[in-house]
Protein backbone atom coordinates (compact mmCIF):
# COMPACT_ATOMS: atom_id res chain seq x y z
CA UNK A 1 0.00 0.00 0.00
CA UNK A 2 3.31 2.53 0.71
CA UNK A 3 4.38 1.60 -3.04
CA UNK A 4 0.83 2.57 -4.51
CA UNK A 5 0.22 5.78 -2.11
CA UNK A 6 3.68 7.43 -2.97
CA UNK A 7 5.36 6.76 0.78
CA UNK A 8 7.86 4.64 -0.41
CA UNK A 9 9.76 3.82 -3.77
CA UNK A 10 11.19 0.55 -3.28
CA UNK A 11 10.06 -2.32 -1.20
CA UNK A 12 12.90 -5.17 -1.14
CA UNK A 13 11.14 -8.50 -1.37
CA UNK A 14 11.96 -11.99 -3.61
CA UNK A 15 10.22 -11.58 -6.92
CA UNK A 16 7.58 -14.39 -7.22
CA UNK A 17 6.68 -13.67 -3.58
CA UNK A 18 5.96 -9.90 -4.09
CA UNK A 19 4.53 -10.64 -7.29
CA UNK A 20 2.39 -13.28 -5.48
CA UNK A 21 1.18 -10.88 -2.25
CA UNK A 22 0.54 -8.06 -5.44
CA UNK A 23 -1.82 -9.95 -7.04
CA UNK A 24 -3.75 -11.55 -3.66
CA UNK A 25 -3.97 -8.26 -2.62
CA UNK A 26 -4.77 -5.18 -5.18
CA UNK A 27 -7.31 -6.17 -8.47
CA UNK A 28 -5.86 -6.23 -11.96
CA UNK A 29 -5.18 -2.26 -12.34
CA UNK A 30 -3.57 -1.78 -9.15
CA UNK A 31 -1.54 -4.81 -9.95
CA UNK A 32 -0.50 -3.01 -13.07
CA UNK A 33 1.05 -0.12 -11.48
CA UNK A 34 4.19 -1.97 -9.83
CA UNK A 35 6.97 -3.58 -11.26
CA UNK A 36 10.39 -5.42 -10.02
CA UNK A 37 13.65 -3.21 -10.73
CA UNK A 38 15.54 -5.77 -13.34
CA UNK A 39 18.67 -6.01 -11.31
CA UNK A 40 18.34 -8.63 -8.22
CA UNK A 41 19.43 -7.63 -4.71
CA UNK A 42 21.08 -11.17 -4.10
CA UNK A 43 20.22 -14.60 -5.72
CA UNK A 44 19.08 -17.25 -4.05
CA UNK A 45 18.15 -20.57 -4.07
CA UNK A 46 15.13 -22.32 -2.87
CA UNK A 47 15.22 -25.52 -0.54
CA UNK A 48 13.21 -28.66 -0.11
CA UNK A 49 12.21 -28.96 3.20
CA UNK A 50 11.59 -32.38 5.23
CA UNK A 51 10.85 -33.49 8.57
CA UNK A 52 13.74 -35.42 10.59
CA UNK A 53 10.95 -37.28 11.99
CA UNK A 54 10.95 -39.40 9.26
CA UNK A 55 13.58 -42.01 8.60
CA UNK A 56 16.36 -41.71 6.95
CA UNK A 57 15.20 -43.84 3.86
CA UNK A 58 11.86 -42.10 3.78
CA UNK A 59 14.11 -38.65 3.45
CA UNK A 60 16.38 -39.76 0.82
CA UNK A 61 13.42 -41.03 -0.98
CA UNK A 62 11.46 -38.18 -0.88
CA UNK A 63 14.64 -35.98 -2.25
CA UNK A 64 15.18 -38.14 -4.87
CA UNK A 65 11.61 -38.37 -5.98
CA UNK A 66 11.59 -34.77 -6.03
CA UNK A 67 14.80 -33.67 -7.17
CA UNK A 68 13.74 -36.13 -10.69
CA UNK A 69 10.40 -34.54 -10.92
CA UNK A 70 11.92 -31.10 -10.98
CA UNK A 71 14.14 -32.22 -13.39
CA UNK A 72 11.48 -33.59 -15.96
CA UNK A 73 9.78 -29.95 -14.84
CA UNK A 74 12.75 -28.37 -16.05
CA UNK A 75 13.69 -29.59 -19.17
CA UNK A 76 9.78 -29.94 -20.39
CA UNK A 77 9.74 -25.55 -19.98
CA UNK A 78 6.81 -25.98 -17.45
CA UNK A 79 9.08 -25.13 -14.98
CA UNK A 80 9.82 -21.68 -16.61
CA UNK A 81 6.16 -21.59 -17.35
CA UNK A 82 5.00 -21.72 -13.82
CA UNK A 83 7.74 -19.09 -12.54
CA UNK A 84 6.33 -16.47 -15.05
CA UNK A 85 2.54 -17.42 -14.49
CA UNK A 86 3.45 -16.55 -10.54
CA UNK A 87 5.50 -13.42 -11.69
CA UNK A 88 2.53 -12.30 -13.46
CA UNK A 89 -0.69 -13.42 -12.14
CA UNK A 90 -0.78 -15.09 -8.79
CA UNK A 91 -0.40 -18.90 -9.13
CA UNK A 92 -2.62 -21.55 -7.42
CA UNK A 93 -1.46 -24.71 -8.51
CA UNK A 94 -4.54 -25.36 -10.49
CA UNK A 95 -2.82 -24.44 -14.11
Amino acid sequence: MKLLVGRIDIAPIEMVVGYTLIHKLFPPSRAAMLTNHPKPIADEQYYLIISKDLPAVKQKNLMNDFNKGLKVLKKSGKYEQMVEYMIHRYYDGNE
